[in-house]
């Protein structure tokens, strides 16, 4: 195969596995990692390391509003009477995100090899880790508070089960919506689903961005053991209007809702979605 037809061959082959892990993006996914059979060029790659270990790796994404792929292969200074594992530890990181996956080597005469493979990792993975050397995929951004509104529309949405939606304001009523400009407020809601009782209410404490990602926490505070509440289902939600100071791409929402009673965390949901945001139109 020319260098070419495996270049090619390499990108497309990323991008069918980005595009189904970045179809899939509301919901965390592990790490993809697949052998790569063809031989590929030393030429595409760069490498790192010491006298006894080498990381090379060949980039082929990592635009950070997207899974990144990468293939990657490397070689140990093992001789045989000194090392006998044939098993290599890759170890994934990133905020929020930890993997460690047992990887075979292979054994070339006073080396041990990893052969390439291609990797398609979460968009929050920040570090690959090798034979103890360590590849910086990208930079962590800063933590950035973003400001926020809480809102009462005239019409709430009601869900049923506990969740969140993404929403936009037109006159006084709040319509779905994924599909933002810059400067435009997303409004976002926080819902706890159905309650056998009153006495549920849901405060946000805060909204921070990191790179790509909108994190909001919120709590779920549900009446104490104690306490005299009606007997009546309710739905509490809560509605935050946020203005989209942002650099236009796609954005990951996360919420992180804790359910508290009597001050004591009992657990804590996560929840996602993902907004596009644009260049405002002349």
């Amino acid at each position: 195969m020319t260098r070419k037809r495996i270049i090619t061959a390499m990108v497309v082959l990323s991008m069918l596995l980005t595009a189904l892990a970045w179809g899939n993006s509301t919901a965390t996914f592990n790490a993809m990692i697949i052998e790569v059979n063809e031989e590929i060029p030393d030429s595409l790659f760069e490498s790192f390391g010491t006298r006894s270990a080498q990381f090379q790796y060949f980039l082929l994404n990592n635009d950070r509003q997207g899974p990144t792929t990468l293939i990657v292969k490397g070689w140990l200074f093992a001789p045989e009477e000194v090392i006998h594992d044939k098993i290599g530890t890759i170890i994934v990181s990133g905020r929020g995100y930890d993997l460690l996956r047992d990887i075979e080597l292979t054994r070339d005469g006073i080396y041990l090899r990893l052969k390439p493979h291609l990797f398609v990792l979460p968009a929050n993975v920040s570090h690959l880790s090798l034979f103890g050397l360590q590849l910086v995929l990208i930079e962590q951004e800063e933590e950035v508070f973003m400001d926020f509104e809480v809102i009462t529309p005239s019409r709430t949405p009601r869900m049923f089960s506990e969740g969140m939606e993404v929403f936009r304001k037109v006159d006084e009523e709040v319509l779905q919506e994924r599909r933002f400009v810059v400067g435009e407020n997303v409004l976002i809601g926080i819902f706890g689903g159905e309650k056998p009782t009153g006495g549920y209410s849901i405060d946000v404490d805060s909204v921070r961005r990191e790179g790509y990602e909108i994190h909001v926490n919120a709590t779920l505070r549900m009446p104490g053991r104690d306490a005299f509440v009606t007997q009546a289902f309710t739905y509490p939600a809560k509605i935050i209007s946020v203005p989209l100071e942002v650099e236009p791409g796609n954005y990951r929402i996360v919420i992180e809702l804790s359910s508290v009673r009597d001050g004591e965390i009992l657990s804590t949901n996560q929840y996602t979605s993902s907004i596009s945001v644009s260049v405002p139109s002349e």
